[in-house]
């Protein structure tokens, strides 16, 4: 009897378009809610991981608005590239292109 194994990587990789979930905290700034809303709504790109701390991972975002850009990292050499680290567990969806991860949100905002 032959078995087929589903081989499943449940770990993005470097390259993967990501979406985040960034909880709520105590404070009570709007600005820090509406980066956290940007950044839970938006798809980012995993750029990288942390060399320190395994579980932590860096999502680049574009078109980042301006009165919450200072609560995400900018990179220099980069035009309009804005990034955020974030924990490996608070990547929600992850997958090759942005479109794939718009889909898996839909399909779970409507129960799919």
């Amino acid at each position: 009897m032959k078995y087929l194994k589903k081989f499943e990587n449940n770990e993005p990789k470097i390259g993967d378009y990501v979406l985040v979930k960034l909880y709520s905290s105590n404070a009570a700034a709007i600005d820090i809610e509406q980066a956290k809303e940007y950044a839970n709504t938006h798809v980012g790109k995993l750029i990288g991981r942390s060399k320190m701390f395994d579980n932590d991972a860096r999502v680049e975002y574009k078109d980042v608005p301006e009165h919450i850009r200072s609560y995400f990292g900018t990179d220099e050499t980069k035009e309009n590239s804005y990034y955020r680290t974030v924990g490996i567990n608070q990547i929600v969806y992850f997958g090759s292109t942005p479109e794939e991860v718009e889909l898996k949100m839909s399909a779970n905002k409507y129960n799919l």
